[in-house]
Protein backbone atom coordinates (compact mmCIF):
# COMPACT_ATOMS: atom_id res chain seq x y z
CA UNK A 1 0.00 0.00 0.00
CA UNK A 2 1.48 3.40 -0.95
CA UNK A 3 2.55 5.49 2.01
CA UNK A 4 3.02 9.22 1.88
CA UNK A 5 2.84 12.19 4.19
CA UNK A 6 0.22 13.54 1.79
CA UNK A 7 -2.24 10.99 3.19
CA UNK A 8 -2.45 13.11 6.36
CA UNK A 9 -4.11 15.83 4.27
CA UNK A 10 -6.70 13.45 2.84
CA UNK A 11 -9.77 14.71 4.78
CA UNK A 12 -9.21 18.42 4.17
CA UNK A 13 -10.54 18.64 0.60
CA UNK A 14 -13.77 16.97 1.71
CA UNK A 15 -14.09 19.18 4.80
CA UNK A 16 -13.48 22.28 2.68
CA UNK A 17 -16.00 21.07 0.08
CA UNK A 18 -18.58 20.52 2.84
CA UNK A 19 -18.04 24.02 4.24
CA UNK A 20 -18.04 25.75 0.84
CA UNK A 21 -21.22 24.01 -0.34
CA UNK A 22 -23.06 24.54 2.95
CA UNK A 23 -22.21 28.23 3.29
CA UNK A 24 -22.93 28.84 -0.40
CA UNK A 25 -26.38 27.24 -0.10
CA UNK A 26 -27.16 28.53 3.38
CA UNK A 27 -29.12 31.61 2.22
CA UNK A 28 -31.34 29.26 0.23
CA UNK A 29 -32.01 26.95 3.15
CA UNK A 30 -32.15 29.44 6.03
CA UNK A 31 -35.95 29.32 5.83
CA UNK A 32 -36.18 25.71 7.01
CA UNK A 33 -37.10 26.12 10.66
CA UNK A 34 -39.25 23.78 12.74
CA UNK A 35 -40.64 23.59 16.25
CA UNK A 36 -37.50 21.82 17.48
CA UNK A 37 -35.33 24.72 16.35
CA UNK A 38 -37.63 27.39 17.78
CA UNK A 39 -37.52 25.64 21.15
CA UNK A 40 -33.73 25.37 21.19
CA UNK A 41 -33.49 29.02 20.11
CA UNK A 42 -35.92 30.41 22.71
CA UNK A 43 -34.15 28.39 25.40
CA UNK A 44 -30.81 29.87 24.23
CA UNK A 45 -32.35 33.34 24.50
CA UNK A 46 -33.21 32.59 28.13
CA UNK A 47 -29.61 31.56 28.85
CA UNK A 48 -28.44 34.78 27.16
CA UNK A 49 -30.83 36.74 29.42
CA UNK A 50 -29.67 34.77 32.51
CA UNK A 51 -33.18 33.36 32.94
CA UNK A 52 -31.79 29.99 34.01
CA UNK A 53 -34.91 28.75 35.79
CA UNK A 54 -37.02 28.82 32.63
CA UNK A 55 -34.09 27.79 30.41
CA UNK A 56 -33.58 24.50 32.23
CA UNK A 57 -36.13 21.87 31.28
CA UNK A 58 -36.05 18.11 30.95
CA UNK A 59 -37.47 17.93 27.44
CA UNK A 60 -34.72 19.52 25.32
CA UNK A 61 -31.05 18.58 25.62
CA UNK A 62 -28.99 21.67 26.46
CA UNK A 63 -25.80 21.55 24.40
CA UNK A 64 -26.97 23.28 21.20
CA UNK A 65 -28.65 26.04 23.25
CA UNK A 66 -25.46 26.51 25.27
CA UNK A 67 -23.45 26.82 22.05
CA UNK A 68 -25.93 29.32 20.58
CA UNK A 69 -25.95 31.54 23.66
CA UNK A 70 -22.68 33.48 22.99
CA UNK A 71 -23.87 34.32 19.47
CA UNK A 72 -27.22 35.60 20.73
CA UNK A 73 -25.48 37.72 23.36
CA UNK A 74 -23.80 39.68 20.55
CA UNK A 75 -27.04 39.94 18.51
CA UNK A 76 -26.30 37.27 15.89
CA UNK A 77 -29.50 35.89 14.35
CA UNK A 78 -30.58 32.66 16.06
CA UNK A 79 -31.11 31.08 12.64
CA UNK A 80 -27.56 31.77 11.50
CA UNK A 81 -26.03 30.90 14.88
CA UNK A 82 -27.75 27.52 14.75
CA UNK A 83 -26.77 26.85 11.14
CA UNK A 84 -23.11 27.85 11.66
CA UNK A 85 -22.81 25.49 14.62
CA UNK A 86 -24.45 22.61 12.77
CA UNK A 87 -22.32 23.12 9.65
CA UNK A 88 -19.10 23.17 11.68
CA UNK A 89 -20.06 19.96 13.47
CA UNK A 90 -20.85 18.47 10.07
CA UNK A 91 -17.23 19.14 9.12
CA UNK A 92 -16.25 17.51 12.40
CA UNK A 93 -18.18 14.37 11.45
CA UNK A 94 -16.09 14.06 8.28
CA UNK A 95 -12.97 14.35 10.44
CA UNK A 96 -14.24 11.69 12.83
CA UNK A 97 -14.92 9.26 9.97
CA UNK A 98 -11.40 9.89 8.65
CA UNK A 99 -9.89 9.21 12.08
CA UNK A 100 -12.03 6.10 12.38
CA UNK A 101 -10.49 4.74 9.17
CA UNK A 102 -7.01 6.19 9.74
CA UNK A 103 -5.58 3.31 11.77
CA UNK A 104 -7.40 0.54 9.93
CA UNK A 105 -4.79 -0.04 7.20
CA UNK A 106 -7.37 1.06 4.62
CA UNK A 107 -6.11 2.10 1.18
CA UNK A 108 -6.24 5.93 0.75
CA UNK A 109 -8.38 5.63 -2.40
CA UNK A 110 -11.04 3.73 -0.48
CA UNK A 111 -10.81 6.25 2.37
CA UNK A 112 -11.41 9.03 -0.16
CA UNK A 113 -14.54 7.28 -1.41
CA UNK A 114 -15.83 6.94 2.15
CA UNK A 115 -15.12 10.58 2.98
CA UNK A 116 -16.86 11.78 -0.19
CA UNK A 117 -19.92 9.68 0.71
CA UNK A 118 -19.88 11.04 4.27
CA UNK A 119 -19.70 14.61 2.98
CA UNK A 120 -22.89 14.06 0.97
CA UNK A 121 -24.71 13.20 4.21
CA UNK A 122 -23.24 16.09 6.19
CA UNK A 123 -24.25 18.62 3.53
CA UNK A 124 -27.82 17.29 3.38
CA UNK A 125 -28.41 17.01 7.12
CA UNK A 126 -26.69 20.35 7.85
CA UNK A 127 -28.88 22.27 5.42
CA UNK A 128 -32.31 20.69 5.39
CA UNK A 129 -33.04 19.82 9.02
CA UNK A 130 -33.27 22.60 11.56
CA UNK A 131 -32.50 20.11 14.31
CA UNK A 132 -29.14 19.48 16.01
CA UNK A 133 -28.85 15.72 15.35
CA UNK A 134 -25.38 16.32 13.93
CA UNK A 135 -24.03 17.01 17.45
CA UNK A 136 -24.77 13.56 18.93
CA UNK A 137 -23.43 11.96 15.74
CA UNK A 138 -20.13 13.81 16.21
CA UNK A 139 -19.77 12.96 19.90
CA UNK A 140 -20.91 9.35 19.52
CA UNK A 141 -18.33 8.84 16.76
CA UNK A 142 -15.69 10.38 19.05
CA UNK A 143 -16.81 8.12 21.90
CA UNK A 144 -16.72 5.07 19.63
CA UNK A 145 -13.20 5.89 18.40
CA UNK A 146 -11.91 6.28 21.95
CA UNK A 147 -13.93 3.71 23.90
CA UNK A 148 -11.32 0.98 23.51
CA UNK A 149 -8.67 3.29 25.05
CA UNK A 150 -10.51 3.49 28.38
CA UNK A 151 -8.78 0.23 29.34
CA UNK A 152 -5.31 1.79 28.91
CA UNK A 153 -5.31 4.07 31.96
CA UNK A 154 -7.47 5.71 34.60
CA UNK A 155 -7.01 9.10 32.95
CA UNK A 156 -8.21 7.83 29.57
CA UNK A 157 -11.19 6.13 31.21
CA UNK A 158 -12.21 9.45 32.82
CA UNK A 159 -11.74 11.32 29.53
CA UNK A 160 -13.93 8.84 27.62
CA UNK A 161 -16.52 9.22 30.39
CA UNK A 162 -16.46 12.98 29.81
CA UNK A 163 -17.00 12.50 26.05
CA UNK A 164 -19.94 10.21 26.79
CA UNK A 165 -21.48 12.82 29.10
CA UNK A 166 -21.11 15.54 26.45
CA UNK A 167 -22.88 13.21 23.99
CA UNK A 168 -25.69 12.98 26.56
CA UNK A 169 -25.80 16.79 26.79
CA UNK A 170 -26.36 16.83 23.01
CA UNK A 171 -29.18 14.24 23.07
CA UNK A 172 -30.71 12.41 26.03
CA UNK A 173 -30.89 9.17 24.02
CA UNK A 174 -27.09 8.95 24.20
CA UNK A 175 -27.20 8.23 27.95
CA UNK A 176 -28.95 4.84 27.81
CA UNK A 177 -27.28 3.99 24.49
CA UNK A 178 -23.74 4.49 25.86
CA UNK A 179 -24.58 2.38 28.90
CA UNK A 180 -26.01 -0.34 26.65
CA UNK A 181 -22.93 -0.31 24.41
CA UNK A 182 -20.51 -0.24 27.36
CA UNK A 183 -22.07 -3.22 29.13
CA UNK A 184 -22.39 -5.12 25.84
CA UNK A 185 -18.66 -4.65 25.27
CA UNK A 186 -17.94 -5.86 28.81
CA UNK A 187 -20.11 -8.95 28.29
CA UNK A 188 -18.36 -9.73 25.02
CA UNK A 189 -14.95 -9.20 26.63
CA UNK A 190 -15.94 -11.48 29.50
CA UNK A 191 -16.94 -14.14 27.00
CA UNK A 192 -13.77 -13.92 24.89
CA UNK A 193 -11.10 -12.89 27.41
CA UNK A 194 -12.24 -13.06 31.03
CA UNK A 195 -8.73 -12.52 32.35
CA UNK A 196 -8.44 -9.21 30.48
CA UNK A 197 -11.82 -8.14 31.84
CA UNK A 198 -10.70 -8.83 35.42
CA UNK A 199 -7.44 -6.94 34.85
CA UNK A 200 -9.28 -3.89 33.52
CA UNK A 201 -12.25 -3.92 35.86
CA UNK A 202 -11.07 -0.87 37.82
CA UNK A 203 -10.58 1.18 34.65
CA UNK A 204 -14.06 0.20 33.48
CA UNK A 205 -15.39 1.37 36.86
CA UNK A 206 -13.55 4.69 36.46
CA UNK A 207 -15.23 5.18 33.09
CA UNK A 208 -18.67 4.35 34.41
CA UNK A 209 -18.24 6.53 37.48
CA UNK A 210 -16.93 9.54 35.55
CA UNK A 211 -19.68 9.18 32.94
CA UNK A 212 -22.35 9.24 35.65
CA UNK A 213 -20.70 12.09 37.57
CA UNK A 214 -20.29 14.33 34.51
CA UNK A 215 -23.82 13.47 33.32
CA UNK A 216 -25.16 14.49 36.74
CA UNK A 217 -24.29 18.11 35.90
CA UNK A 218 -27.49 18.04 33.81
CA UNK A 219 -29.42 15.24 35.53
CA UNK A 220 -29.42 17.02 38.89
CA UNK A 221 -30.94 20.37 37.77
CA UNK A 222 -33.61 18.83 35.55
CA UNK A 223 -34.50 16.29 38.26
CA UNK A 224 -34.81 19.03 40.88
CA UNK A 225 -37.00 21.10 38.59
CA UNK A 226 -39.13 18.07 37.59
CA UNK A 227 -39.39 16.77 41.18
CA UNK A 228 -38.42 13.32 39.93
CA UNK A 229 -35.10 11.69 39.05
CA UNK A 230 -34.85 11.81 35.26
CA UNK A 231 -32.31 11.89 32.43
CA UNK A 232 -34.88 13.67 30.25
CA UNK A 233 -38.59 13.63 29.54
CA UNK A 234 -38.69 13.47 25.73
CA UNK A 235 -38.33 9.69 25.52
CA UNK A 236 -41.15 8.98 27.97
CA UNK A 237 -43.27 11.70 26.36
CA UNK A 238 -42.87 10.23 22.88
CA UNK A 239 -43.50 6.72 24.21
CA UNK A 240 -46.81 7.79 25.76
CA UNK A 241 -47.79 9.50 22.52
CA UNK A 242 -47.04 6.35 20.56
CA UNK A 243 -48.89 4.07 22.96
CA UNK A 244 -51.96 6.28 22.66
CA UNK A 245 -52.11 5.51 18.96
CA UNK A 246 -49.74 2.64 18.08
CA UNK A 247 -51.22 2.12 14.61
CA UNK A 248 -50.25 5.62 13.45
CA UNK A 249 -47.24 6.15 11.18
CA UNK A 250 -46.37 9.29 13.14
CA UNK A 251 -46.55 10.54 16.69
CA UNK A 252 -49.74 12.34 17.68
CA UNK A 253 -48.39 15.64 18.97
CA UNK A 254 -50.16 17.93 21.45
CA UNK A 255 -51.47 20.34 18.80
CA UNK A 256 -54.14 17.74 18.02
CA UNK A 257 -55.68 18.38 21.42
CA UNK A 258 -56.69 22.00 20.92
CA UNK A 259 -55.09 25.11 22.36
CA UNK A 260 -52.48 24.73 25.11
CA UNK A 261 -50.72 27.60 26.87
CA UNK A 262 -46.93 28.00 26.42
CA UNK A 263 -45.00 26.99 29.57
CA UNK A 264 -43.68 30.46 30.43
CA UNK A 265 -44.09 34.09 29.42
CA UNK A 266 -41.14 34.10 26.99
CA UNK A 267 -41.84 30.74 25.32
CA UNK A 268 -42.91 30.69 21.68
CA UNK A 269 -45.19 27.68 22.10
CA UNK A 270 -46.13 24.63 24.13
CA UNK A 271 -43.33 22.78 22.36
CA UNK A 272 -40.64 24.52 24.42
CA UNK A 273 -41.58 22.30 27.39
CA UNK A 274 -44.62 20.05 26.82
CA UNK A 275 -46.56 18.90 29.88
CA UNK A 276 -45.59 15.48 31.13
CA UNK A 277 -49.16 14.63 32.11
CA UNK A 278 -51.01 13.55 29.00
CA UNK A 279 -54.12 13.11 31.11
CA UNK A 280 -54.30 16.89 31.37
CA UNK A 281 -55.12 17.00 27.67
CA UNK A 282 -58.55 16.33 26.24
CA UNK A 283 -59.10 12.59 26.11
CA UNK A 284 -59.53 11.00 22.69
CA UNK A 285 -60.79 7.59 21.64
CA UNK A 286 -57.26 6.41 20.87
CA UNK A 287 -56.13 2.89 21.58
CA UNK A 288 -54.37 2.72 24.94
CA UNK A 289 -52.26 -0.08 26.27
CA UNK A 290 -48.76 -1.21 27.03
CA UNK A 291 -49.10 -4.92 26.50
CA UNK A 292 -46.32 -7.07 25.14
CA UNK A 293 -48.20 -7.63 21.90
CA UNK A 294 -48.73 -3.90 21.25
CA UNK A 295 -45.04 -3.24 21.87
CA UNK A 296 -44.05 -6.17 19.64
CA UNK A 297 -46.25 -4.82 16.85
CA UNK A 298 -44.64 -1.39 17.10
CA UNK A 299 -41.17 -2.93 17.15
CA UNK A 300 -41.76 -5.12 14.07
CA UNK A 301 -43.34 -2.23 12.19
CA UNK A 302 -40.34 -0.05 12.97
CA UNK A 303 -37.89 -2.80 11.95
CA UNK A 304 -39.64 -3.02 8.58
CA UNK A 305 -39.54 0.76 8.24
CA UNK A 306 -35.86 0.79 9.20
CA UNK A 307 -35.05 -1.69 6.44
CA UNK A 308 -36.93 0.39 3.85
CA UNK A 309 -35.17 3.57 4.99
CA UNK A 310 -31.70 2.03 4.87
CA UNK A 311 -32.43 0.45 1.51
CA UNK A 312 -33.45 3.85 0.14
CA UNK A 313 -30.34 5.59 1.44
CA UNK A 314 -27.91 2.85 0.51
CA UNK A 315 -29.02 0.32 -2.14
CA UNK A 316 -26.20 -1.99 -1.05
CA UNK A 317 -27.65 -2.29 2.45
CA UNK A 318 -29.01 -5.79 1.97
CA UNK A 319 -25.90 -6.83 0.08
CA UNK A 320 -23.87 -5.58 3.04
CA UNK A 321 -26.18 -7.43 5.43
CA UNK A 322 -25.59 -10.67 3.52
CA UNK A 323 -21.85 -9.98 3.49
CA UNK A 324 -21.92 -9.43 7.27
CA UNK A 325 -23.67 -12.76 7.84
CA UNK A 326 -21.12 -14.56 5.69
CA UNK A 327 -18.32 -12.69 7.46
CA UNK A 328 -19.59 -13.69 10.92
CA UNK A 329 -19.64 -17.33 9.83
CA UNK A 330 -16.10 -16.97 8.48
CA UNK A 331 -14.92 -15.77 11.92
CA UNK A 332 -15.53 -19.28 13.19
CA UNK A 333 -13.25 -20.92 10.63
CA UNK A 334 -10.62 -18.34 9.68
CA UNK A 335 -7.93 -16.36 11.52
CA UNK A 336 -6.79 -14.24 8.56
CA UNK A 337 -7.16 -10.45 8.66
CA UNK A 338 -8.14 -10.75 12.33
CA UNK A 339 -7.57 -7.05 13.09
CA UNK A 340 -9.70 -5.90 10.16
CA UNK A 341 -12.45 -8.38 11.00
CA UNK A 342 -12.43 -7.18 14.60
CA UNK A 343 -12.85 -3.61 13.36
CA UNK A 344 -15.79 -4.65 11.19
CA UNK A 345 -17.33 -6.45 14.16
CA UNK A 346 -16.95 -3.42 16.46
CA UNK A 347 -18.50 -1.04 13.90
CA UNK A 348 -21.31 -3.52 13.20
CA UNK A 349 -22.04 -3.93 16.91
CA UNK A 350 -22.18 -0.18 17.49
CA UNK A 351 -24.38 0.29 14.40
CA UNK A 352 -26.79 -2.48 15.39
CA UNK A 353 -27.19 -1.29 18.98
CA UNK A 354 -27.74 2.36 18.06
CA UNK A 355 -31.31 2.17 16.66
CA UNK A 356 -32.52 -0.39 19.23
CA UNK A 357 -34.19 2.20 21.49
CA UNK A 358 -35.85 4.02 18.61
CA UNK A 359 -37.29 0.74 17.33
CA UNK A 360 -39.29 0.46 20.56
CA UNK A 361 -41.08 3.76 19.89
CA UNK A 362 -40.63 5.74 16.70
CA UNK A 363 -37.91 6.86 14.31
CA UNK A 364 -37.38 9.13 11.33
CA UNK A 365 -34.45 9.38 8.93
CA UNK A 366 -32.82 12.16 10.96
CA UNK A 367 -32.48 9.78 13.92
CA UNK A 368 -30.61 7.31 11.76
CA UNK A 369 -27.91 9.15 9.93
CA UNK A 370 -25.25 7.94 12.38
CA UNK A 371 -26.27 4.57 10.98
CA UNK A 372 -25.84 5.85 7.40
CA UNK A 373 -22.24 6.99 7.96
CA UNK A 374 -21.40 3.80 9.84
CA UNK A 375 -22.71 1.83 6.84
CA UNK A 376 -20.29 3.85 4.71
CA UNK A 377 -17.46 2.85 7.05
CA UNK A 378 -18.53 -0.80 6.81
CA UNK A 379 -18.58 -0.58 3.01
CA UNK A 380 -15.06 0.84 3.06
CA UNK A 381 -13.74 -1.81 5.47
CA UNK A 382 -15.43 -4.61 3.52
CA UNK A 383 -14.03 -3.25 0.25
CA UNK A 384 -10.57 -3.15 1.81
CA UNK A 385 -10.84 -6.84 2.69
CA UNK A 386 -11.71 -7.57 -0.94
CA UNK A 387 -8.80 -5.40 -2.10
CA UNK A 388 -6.36 -7.36 0.09
CA UNK A 389 -7.81 -10.72 -0.85
CA UNK A 390 -7.73 -10.07 -4.62
CA UNK A 391 -4.67 -7.78 -4.71
CA UNK A 392 -6.48 -5.20 -6.86
CA UNK A 393 -4.80 -2.42 -8.86
CA UNK A 394 -5.22 1.28 -8.10
CA UNK A 395 -7.49 1.87 -11.10
CA UNK A 396 -9.79 -0.87 -9.83
CA UNK A 397 -9.86 0.75 -6.39
CA UNK A 398 -10.89 4.03 -8.01
CA UNK A 399 -13.96 2.33 -9.47
CA UNK A 400 -14.80 0.80 -6.07
CA UNK A 401 -14.41 4.18 -4.35
CA UNK A 402 -16.66 5.82 -6.93
CA UNK A 403 -19.17 3.03 -6.36
CA UNK A 404 -19.15 3.62 -2.59
CA UNK A 405 -19.79 7.30 -3.20
CA UNK A 406 -22.50 6.69 -5.81
CA UNK A 407 -24.60 4.22 -3.81
CA UNK A 408 -24.31 6.31 -0.66
CA UNK A 409 -24.63 9.85 -2.00
CA UNK A 410 -27.43 9.55 -4.55
CA UNK A 411 -30.32 9.68 -2.05
CA UNK A 412 -29.19 12.65 0.11
CA UNK A 413 -28.01 14.74 -2.86
CA UNK A 414 -31.16 13.98 -4.87
CA UNK A 415 -33.36 14.94 -1.92
CA UNK A 416 -31.36 18.11 -1.39
CA UNK A 417 -31.87 19.08 -5.03
CA UNK A 418 -35.61 18.42 -4.87
CA UNK A 419 -35.97 20.32 -1.61
CA UNK A 420 -34.11 23.32 -3.01
CA UNK A 421 -36.44 23.39 -6.00
CA UNK A 422 -39.77 23.05 -4.19
CA UNK A 423 -40.13 23.23 -0.39
CA UNK A 424 -37.50 25.94 -0.02
CA UNK A 425 -39.73 28.30 -2.00
CA UNK A 426 -42.70 27.46 0.23
CA UNK A 427 -40.61 28.11 3.35
CA UNK A 428 -39.36 31.40 1.93
CA UNK A 429 -42.95 32.48 1.28
CA UNK A 430 -43.75 31.78 4.93
CA UNK A 431 -40.95 34.15 5.97
CA UNK A 432 -42.44 36.84 3.72
CA UNK A 433 -45.88 36.21 5.23
CA UNK A 434 -44.39 36.61 8.72
CA UNK A 435 -43.00 40.03 7.75
CA UNK A 436 -46.40 41.13 6.49
CA UNK A 437 -48.17 39.84 9.61
CA UNK A 438 -45.66 41.75 11.70
CA UNK A 439 -47.13 44.99 10.33
CA UNK A 440 -50.57 44.23 11.80
CA UNK A 441 -49.85 42.22 14.98
CA UNK A 442 -47.57 43.77 17.64
CA UNK A 443 -44.86 41.79 19.51
CA UNK A 444 -45.73 39.68 22.57
CA UNK A 445 -49.27 39.08 21.29
CA UNK A 446 -51.18 35.86 21.98
CA UNK A 447 -52.08 34.13 18.73
CA UNK A 448 -53.80 30.95 17.54
CA UNK A 449 -54.54 29.47 14.12
CA UNK A 450 -57.30 27.37 12.64
CA UNK A 451 -54.89 25.08 10.77
CA UNK A 452 -51.17 24.74 10.12
CA UNK A 453 -49.47 24.26 13.50
CA UNK A 454 -45.96 24.43 12.02
CA UNK A 455 -46.60 27.64 10.08
CA UNK A 456 -48.25 29.23 13.13
CA UNK A 457 -45.27 28.29 15.30
CA UNK A 458 -42.81 29.69 12.74
CA UNK A 459 -44.69 32.99 12.45
CA UNK A 460 -44.82 33.27 16.24
CA UNK A 461 -41.07 32.67 16.58
CA UNK A 462 -40.11 35.13 13.84
CA UNK A 463 -42.38 37.87 15.21
CA UNK A 464 -41.94 37.25 18.94
CA UNK A 465 -45.52 36.12 19.63
CA UNK A 466 -46.90 33.53 22.01
CA UNK A 467 -48.45 30.71 20.01
CA UNK A 468 -51.23 28.72 21.67
CA UNK A 469 -51.74 26.24 18.84
CA UNK A 470 -54.44 25.35 16.34
CA UNK A 471 -58.01 24.16 16.46
CA UNK A 472 -58.15 20.42 16.95
CA UNK A 473 -59.69 18.37 14.14
CA UNK A 474 -61.34 16.29 16.87
CA UNK A 475 -63.15 19.21 18.50
CA UNK A 476 -66.03 21.39 17.39
CA UNK A 477 -65.93 25.07 16.51
CA UNK A 478 -67.74 25.71 19.78
CA UNK A 479 -64.89 24.07 21.72
CA UNK A 480 -62.34 26.12 19.76
CA UNK A 481 -64.23 29.30 20.58
CA UNK A 482 -64.23 28.29 24.24
CA UNK A 483 -60.43 27.80 24.10
CA UNK A 484 -59.99 31.25 22.58
CA UNK A 485 -61.93 32.81 25.44
CA UNK A 486 -60.26 30.70 28.14
CA UNK A 487 -56.75 31.74 27.09
CA UNK A 488 -57.70 35.32 26.19
CA UNK A 489 -56.30 34.92 22.66
CA UNK A 490 -55.81 38.33 21.03
CA UNK A 491 -55.40 37.41 17.34
CA UNK A 492 -56.73 34.51 15.30
CA UNK A 493 -55.05 33.66 11.98
CA UNK A 494 -57.38 31.79 9.63
CA UNK A 495 -56.01 29.99 6.56
CA UNK A 496 -58.27 29.11 3.60
CA UNK A 497 -60.81 31.40 5.22
CA UNK A 498 -64.44 30.45 5.18
CA UNK A 499 -67.05 32.74 6.73
CA UNK A 500 -67.64 31.72 10.34
CA UNK A 501 -69.96 32.94 13.08
CA UNK A 502 -67.09 32.34 15.49
CA UNK A 503 -65.45 35.66 14.56
CA UNK A 504 -68.61 37.59 13.81
CA UNK A 505 -68.23 41.19 14.96
CA UNK A 506 -64.41 40.96 15.26
CA UNK A 507 -62.40 43.31 12.99
CA UNK A 508 -60.36 41.69 10.21
CA UNK A 509 -57.01 43.51 10.11
CA UNK A 510 -54.96 41.85 7.34
CA UNK A 511 -57.09 42.65 4.32
CA UNK A 512 -55.86 41.18 1.04
CA UNK A 513 -52.15 41.31 1.85
CA UNK A 514 -51.84 37.49 1.98
CA UNK A 515 -54.23 35.66 -0.37
CA UNK A 516 -56.30 33.03 1.44
CA UNK A 517 -55.39 34.28 4.94
CA UNK A 518 -57.43 36.43 7.30
CA UNK A 519 -56.47 37.79 10.73
CA UNK A 520 -59.11 38.75 13.26
CA UNK A 521 -58.50 40.94 16.27
CA UNK A 522 -60.51 39.43 19.10
CA UNK A 523 -60.61 42.61 21.18
CA UNK A 524 -64.33 42.34 21.99
CA UNK A 525 -64.46 38.55 21.96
Amino acid sequence: MPKSSKIAYLPYPFIIAHLVVCFALLPRFQYFIEADFTSYATIARKYAAFDFFNAVNAYWSPLISWLMTPFLMVDVSAIYAFRWIVILFGAGVIWQIYKLMENQAVHPILKAGGLAATASYTVYFSLYYSMPDILPVFFLLLYFRLHSTLFLSKQKAVFVGLIGAIAYFSKAYCFPFILLHFFTVLLFLGWTDREKLVQNGKKAAWFLGSFLVFSSFWIVPISLKSNVVTIGSSGAFNYMLKMRNPSSDKLTFPMDYGLIAPPNASATSIWENPPSDLGAWNEQDYFRGNSFFVQAKIFLKNVFGLGKTLNYYNPFFYVLLLFSIIYCLSLLISKKNKAMKDNIFQVSLFACLYPSGYLMVFFTERYLWLLFVLLVVLLVLASNLIYKRLDLHSWQLIFIALGIFAVSAFAPLDRLRNLADRPAKKAEILFEDARIIQTVIPPSAKIAVNRGWMSGNTIAFLNDYQFYGESSPYRSEKHFQSDLQRFDIEYLILSNFEKSSMVEGCPEILGDKIPGTKIFWLKDF
